[in-house]
């Protein structure tokens, strides 16, 4: 736990990119609020003089120099000096400082929103580029968190902090007013907040110890929420709404109660700072009328200037209180932002990439994830021509997945090579090759939006007519047109208004819109009946029929294995056998055994 200190934020402020001339803008608004203030206040000492003098300017002048400044400063601007106009000057300043405080507001919460929406914007694009193991093993809930929750709050512990650098620099000023009136009572008051500073110490130390714990039970509850949403259908199947609204409830807790000891300390600051403000008042109006002599408008002024004086000090400490209390949040964010500078994967760099002309082959490849001793893949050593149908077929956990995984570069082989038409994989461009693969999963990604925007996502300048022909080649043309308002009908989150199997063919025809000459497409049908299948499959063949693309099938379905030009099989992590499916099917091993049990399900041969 790192603790709060100047150059921590010095640091934080740095590494969050608020402009130093921010700052400054912000102080000198504070310092132009803080001079507007003094003097109102200030101006209220002439006016009581010179109501016990009767008006008598000359004697005025003669006793007090700053008297002779400020007649003559009325002559300057044409005014008589009396009391209608000194309380009138009075009231200017006044107003002055409520035009400051106007802008200090206005300004310090336009500044605030700027940096939130640069730093969540800043977030997301700094995750979305981040290498992929990093994002499939992050917990969502906590990301969530943090952008949500933690990063408005770090935006805050930044800003207060000039909040209480002001305040202290009013109190400078006021302190340096009063010693001017009382040295001797000025000191005493100060070794009274010194006292009470002192008494706060420990509940400042557990402020910042507390906004940390309230941190981890922010993401706590979010990493629970965002997998509990997730899996509401297996939830209320396995008849779990109990148990899981009572860890919810726990975590819940955990949050409230951490939150309210945090308002616990806040409120027991202002309770132990209020009486020794009240009893500062009362010594300075006891000690300066018995003992320091001063007379009537003196120590009027001296006690409406520690009347505003010592709220201030009040302010100052609450708002760094509140400053403790998010700085966790800061530390957050910045360890986030820590995390994916050290896990952004370069997208540019490398020769460019169009299309597969020849072939796309792995060289004795292996991978081992970075949290597993065992590796996932071992000594792949396999050829793909293009433009031909691979099946990647075998056993659940045999490493198909990661297999295609290493096509677009989401992860890089721990061992070996994947060359391209001539080319380590590793020497082409990310952004490049990633464009010219499309790529469908088991369960089809699609936004809340529209079949017409989910085929067309990602494509610059979509056409009309190429978006018909990739929907009727995936087979999806008749269903979406089927529907109230066609390629324009709101699917909701997820296609949740479509069936499995449409959700599947839309997707399809997102990928073939991209005109890409690689198709991948992992396990297409695992989550689909017999007719939705059925219709995946004739899509495919029309795909073949019609288009010169390379496409490569995950497949735990025999017949898509058998429509294919190559069938490759894995088992723990290697390839067993590879070569046409009838060659194989003519063949004593795993897949002709599989096909001679008469089960479709290729997974049924584990």
């Amino acid at each position: 736990m790192q603790r709060f200190s100047v150059t921590g934020y010095l640091k934080a402020a740095r590494r969050l990119q608020v402009r130093p001339r921010v700052v400054l803008l912000l102080l000198a608004i504070e310092l132009g609020s803080v001079l507007f203030e003094v003097s109102g206040v200030a101006m209220l000492l002439p006016v009581f003089q010179y109501m016990q003098q009767g008006g008598a300017l000359e004697t005025l002048a003669q006793e007090q120099v700053y008297w002779g400044y400020l007649i003559r400063t009325f002559e300057t601007v044409g005014l008589p000096v009396n009391l209608a106009t000194l309380l009138g000057a009075s009231f200017v300043l006044i107003l002055l400082r409520q035009a400051m405080t106007y802008a200090r507001t206005v300004y310090r919460m336009a500044i605030r929103q700027r940096l939130a929406h640069r730093l969540r914007c800043g977030v997301f694009d700094a995750y979305i580029h981040t290498r992929y193991d990093y994002q499939r093993d992050t917990e969502k809930g906590g990301l969530i968190n943090d952008v949500t929750i933690e990063l408005p709050k770090a935006v805050n512990a930044l800003f207060d902090v000039v909040l209480v650098a002001g305040h202290f620099l009013l109190i400078a000023v006021y302190t340096a007013g009063l010693f001017y009136l009382s040295a001797s009572i000025t000191l005493a008051t100060m070794g009274m907040v010194a006292v009470a500073v002192l008494i706060l110490k420990r509940v400042m130390r557990l402020t910042e110890e507390t906004s940390h714990r309230i941190t981890e039970a922010n993401r706590s509850f979010g990493g629970f929420l965002a997998q509990r949403v997730r899996a509401t259908r297996l939830i209320r199947l396995s008849g779990a709404e109990a148990l899981e609204g009572r860890r919810l409830e726990s975590l819940s807790e955990s949050c409230r109660e951490r939150t309210v000891h945090l308002s616990r300390l806040s409120a027991l600051t202002r309770v132990l700072v209020e009486p020794i403000i009240i009893l500062a008042v009362f010594a300075v109006i006891f000690i300066g009328y018995s003992f320091a002599g001063l007379g009537a408008e003196s120590l009027g002024i001296f006690a409406i200037a520690l009347a505003r004086l010592l709220p201030v000090i009040q302010s100052a400490i609450g708002d760094f209180q509140t400053v403790l209390g998010q700085w966790a949040s800061l530390q957050a964010v910045l360890a986030r932002f820590d995390d994916f500078a050290a896990l952004t994967e370069p997208m540019s760099g490398g020769r460019p990439f169009e299309r597969l002309t020849r072939e796309i082959r792995f060289e004795n490849v292996a991978y081992a994830y970075p949290s597993r001793d065992e590796r996932a893949l071992s000594a792949i050593n396999l050829t793909i021509p293009a433009a031909t149908t691979t099946a990647i077929v075998g056993p659940s956990g045999s490493g198909k997945s990661t297999l295609v995984d290493l096509l677009p570069r989401l992860i890089e082989p721990s061992v070996g090579e994947i060359i391209v038409d001539g080319v380590s994989l590793s020497a082409i461009d990310r952004r490049s090759l990633r464009r010219a693969i499309a790529f469908v999963g088991q369960q089809a990604e699609v936004l809340d939006a529209t079949p017409r925007a989910h085929i067309c996502y990602g494509v610059d300048a979509p056409d009309a007519s190429a978006m018909r022909r990739a929907a009727d080649l995936a087979g999806a043309l008749e269903f979406i047109e089927a529907l109230p308002q066609g390629f324009d009908t709101p699917i909701g989150e997820g296609g949740s208004s479509l069936s499995g199997g449409q959700r599947q063919r839309l997707d399809v025809a997102r990928a073939l819109m991209r005109g890409a000459s690689i198709l991948v497409l992992d396990e297409p049908t695992s989550q689909l009946d017999v007719d939705s299948q059925r219709a995946l499959r004739d899509a495919l063949r029309r795909i073949r029929a019609e288009m010169d693309t390379t496409i490569l099938i995950v497949s735990h379905t025999l017949d898509l294995a058998c429509d294919a030009d190559l069938v490759v099989v894995m088992s723990a992590g290697e390839v067993v056998q590879a070569g046409p499916p009838e060659a194989l099917l003519a063949d004593e091993g795993w897949f002709a055994r599989l096909a001679a049990s008469g089960t479709d399900n290729l997974v049924a041969g584990k």
